[in-house]
């Protein structure tokens, strides 16, 4: 036993708490899960012995036991040995594993990778429609119904479908309607409108707004009955000598169908109230904004998405500083540990830790699962029992010796521990941008610190920033060489 006591303590003294919290953690988890499955009691009864699953606590009481008495087992020896080889094996591959989990790499895993990453651009696209969409609905809300008989110079989103007159009529009185009846009710002073009653309104008004934006030909709104020649034009110049001669655009909004609309909003918000409704609903809208803003500036680029949220979490971590220094992140962070306080670099490395201890916590529950299913699946196919766990066994009172008792501690031990292996990798998701957050705040303080250690002068405008890491981007990722006329300065005269 003092053996391996002291092969713990020089493990534990030259890899340090990476290996407790990466490697040990995990391998200790699932060697005691695995030996809560195969563990089983037999219980004398009549005349035999009837065969009862082991519980987690007897499991836990049975190894402290054996780690705490003065003569070890050789069962309790290979336990421990596994269980320290195990925390090597998680402890050497930690970053593997991560980056396994962001990128997917491999021919074999070729189909997975690009089915993942269509979702994770289907996300990204209905992000981005989403963002767009409520920025559409401010500008309808806070700008456009200020002036409702002519069309504002603005172009109409791509994310707009331009309704046929009748459609449009329907959808802009049904919002009118609603529009009326909350002012009828009068102001709440403790609750905004209800979202269906939000969301008909503004339905309504984009309809009105992209018919009305809608380009024709006046030739066309003639020649179909929408509105005759000296209507169109009196608008059209009406719109030129407001925006200027550019802005009189071919629209729709000289149309009959249109300029009724316009004539019933425009009665329709000079009503006392309206302006408070207005900006209440603009309120919740722009709270929607945030939150789809907050879900888009979760992804990088599109070119950039990864198959996993993790991956996609680095590559929008790696686009912070490229979109806004011009060099990406990764290659600042690399080079930012030699410029930082050691309390904030201690701090990015336990946020880095904790990630791959949580991705290994997910991979030590996922084998597990694999495990119990493989050895089950391998007894089924030689006709035997295996050999399984219980909680629920012993919960409903169903002997090892029954069919459906060993078919719950199978189906238990499989899908409590999937379970447990997503839940961690989501923790493993959120503590990647706390990570980023860290990452964020260091290249923001101390990204010109690092410019002076590299030997640069510290730029003195934002131009001479960004053509200095522009510079360093392609000389750290293609060799590019430098200017040759940029100056050295020693670090003893900055």
């Amino acid at each position: 036993m003092k053996i391996l006591t002291t092969l713990w303590g020089e493990i534990k003294g030259v890899f340090g708490k990476a290996y407790l919290l990466a490697g040990a953690l995990p391998a200790t988890l699932l060697v005691l899960g695995w030996l809560w499955y195969v563990g089983v009691d037999r219980v004398p009864e009549g005349g035999g012995a009837e065969v009862r699953a082991r519980s987690l606590v007897a499991v836990v009481a049975t190894a402290l036991e054996g780690l705490t008495g003065d003569e070890a087992t050789d069962e309790v020896v290979t336990v421990i040995l596994l269980t320290l080889a195990l925390g090597l094996v998680f402890y050497a591959g930690r970053t593997s594993l991560v980056d396994l989990l962001q990128r997917l790499p491999g021919r074999a895993l070729d189909p997975l990778r690009r089915t993942l990453t269509r979702r994770q651009h289907a996300r990204w696209l209905r992000a981005d429609r989403e963002v767009h969409e409520r920025l559409h609905q401010l500008t309808i809300l806070e700008r456009w119904l200020t002036d409702l008989d002519l069309v504002p110079p603005v172009r109409l989103p791509s994310t707009e479908r331009v309704a046929a007159a009748g459609e449009m009529r329907s959808a802009s009185a049904e919002a009118r309607r609603v529009f009326a009846a909350l002012l009828d009710a009068g102001p709440s002073a403790s609750e905004p409108p209800s979202r269906e009653a939000t969301s008909a309104i503004l339905a309504g008004l984009r309809a009105l707004y992209a018919y009305a934006c809608d380009p024709v030909e006046p030739w066309l709104l003639h020649r179909r009955g929408e509105a005759s020649l000296r209507t169109y034009v009196r608008a059209y110049l009406g719109a030129g000598r407001r925006y200027g001669a550019s802005a009189g655009p071919r629209r729709r909004y000289a149309t009959a169908a249109c300029v009724a609309e316009l004539a019933a909003w425009r009665l329709l918000v000079a009503r006392r109230g309206a302006g408070r409704l207005l900006q209440v609903l603009a309120d919740a809208v722009n709270v929607e904004w945030a939150e789809a803003r907050s879900r888009l500036d979760a992804f990088p680029e599109a070119r950039w998405l990864r198959p996993t949220s993790l991956g996609t979490g680095r590559s929008a971590l790696d686009d912070y500083a490229e979109d806004r220094y011009g060099i990406p992140t990764s290659t600042l962070v690399h080079r930012l540990g030699g410029a930082m306080p050691e309390a904030e670099r201690k701090e990015i490395g336990d946020a880095r830790l904790q990630v791959e201890t949580l991705v290994n916590l997910s991979a030590a529950m996922a084998a597990l699962a694999a495990a119990v299913g493989l050895s089950a699946g391998l007894a089924a196919l030689r006709n035997l029992r295996p050999v399984g766990p219980d909680l629920l066994v012993r919960a409903t009172g169903f002997a090892l010796d029954e069919p459906l008792a060993w078919s719950l501690r199978i189906a238990a031990f499989v899908v409590a521990p999937a379970l447990l292996a997503w839940l961690f990798y989501r923790a493993a998701v959120v503590s990647q941008g706390e990570l980023a957050e860290k990452v964020v705040r260091a290249v923001d303080l101390h990204r010109l610190a690092l410019a002076t250690a590299l030997g640069f002068e510290r730029p003195e405008t934002v131009g001479e920033e960004q053509e200095l890491w522009a510079e360093l981007a392609s000389f750290f990722a293609d060799a590019k060489p430098l200017d040759p006329s940029r100056p050295i300065v020693p670090a003893d005269e900055e």
